[in-house]
């Protein structure tokens, strides 16, 4: 499937997304694409959006949908509902909890999905946050060697880490966690992102997935195709 029908696909399954969490769980960069093909399905008489929070959320249009000239846009592949009814990356997002629950159980310290305001209406998400004793984490539920987008994709993740530590002036731990070790592997040897890691004080930590959870990932990464 081409980017746009993943965005669509995603949009069917994950209605009232942001911009940011369709670049986000597609892994597609630079997130301005996103952005590019959203009004492109707007355009088109696809989707929608609304304003909320100070955010805008988009949703597909169905049946049928009428686009901007006043003609009927073609409507939605069947196929592409059909391979991401369940959500694209509704494994992932299950595993990345997994994760972050068993991280949770091995510190002793209980670790949360937190949206953290900043300033205006800038926000982000942590897949793992702890005030006290203050810990933030991403989990990246993959298995196998990353491809290039997706090294970019973590070291992404780890200047998130790195900037809510700043921006709260807080003492304490920055944690990227993998499930399997061939994709937490690049980041933990002789990469330079790996002693980029390092040289920053950010930890690379794994929690090896049970077969069930490797499986589960596994098939939707054969899905995605990516």
């Amino acid at each position: 499937m081409t980017h746009k029908d993943d965005v669509l696909a995603f949009l069917v399954s994950h209605p009232e997304s942001s911009h940011r969490e369709v670049a986000e769980n597609l892994n597609i960069h630079p997130p301005q694409q996103v952005y590019n093909i959203l009004h492109n399905l707007m355009k088109g008489g696809y989707i929608s959006r609304r304003l909320k929070k100070g955010v805008f959320k988009y949703y597909v249009l169905t049946p049928d949908p009428i686009n901007q000239h006043g003609t009927q846009a073609p409507p939605i592949k069947p196929k592409v509902i059909a391979k991401t009814q369940p959500g694209i990356s509704k494994e992932q997002q299950e595993a990345e909890k997994w994760l972050i629950d068993r991280l949770s159980e091995q510190l002793g310290v209980c670790l949360e999905k937190k949206r953290r305001e900043l300033f205006e209406k800038s926000w982000l998400e942590l897949d793992g946050y702890s005030k006290n004793p203050f810990i933030a984490c991403e989990a990246w539920a993959h298995v196998g060697p990353p491809k290039s987008a997706q090294k970019n994709k973590v070291m992404a993740d780890a200047l998130k880490l790195l900037y809510v530590k700043d921006f709260f002036k807080e003492n304490g731990r920055c944690i990227l966690l993998f499930g399997d070790e061939k994709a937490a592997s690049h980041f933990k040897h002789n990469s330079w992102n790996a002693k980029c890691l390092e040289s920053l004080g950010i930890e690379v930590k794994i929690i090896s997935f049970t077969n069930e959870w490797k499986n589960r990932v596994l098939k939707a990464q054969k899905r995605q195709k990516r």
